[in-house]
């Protein structure tokens, strides 16, 4: 989702003579199907996990963390791939069903590049 918030400014007839972006907000999200409490823990915010004890604990406080986020995906002829550096907002939604796959649902905010854009899309051609 990308969010920017417009300014008009107007002449005394009410006619826009020009537009500005003054704020943009992009968030990504995304659900992930493997069991792993180390990816687990970039999406906590608060988490930390132990690798020895193979424990996940959630709580605390602690400073945020960014991280370089990816997506892909694959159709017939291309490949289009999503690219941001951001941080985990939305905490973490695990839901158990019976007959279904476990999916963690995740949301990222993201930062401003160097360049003062926010997401890249990249679509490259497979065929």
């Amino acid at each position: 989702v990308y969010n920017p918030t417009i300014y008009d400014v107007e002449n005394d007839d009410g006619d826009t003579l020009e537009s500005y972006i003054t704020k943009e907000e992009a968030k990504l999200t995304s659900g992930i199907l493997n069991w792993n409490l180390k990816n687990i823990e970039k999406l906590t915010v608060g988490g930390t996990y132990d690798a020895v004890n193979k424990t996940l604990t959630i709580g605390g406080k602690k400073k945020v963390k960014k991280y370089a986020i990816g997506f892909e995906h694959e159709e017939d002829d291309y490949l289009l791939r999503v690219s941001m550096i951001g941080r985990a907002t939305k905490g973490v939604t695990i839901d158990f069903k019976k007959d279904k796959e476990t999916i963690v649902d995740a949301e990222f905010k993201a930062s401003k590049l160097p360049d003062g854009k926010y997401v890249v899309i990249e679509e490259t051609d497979v065929a």
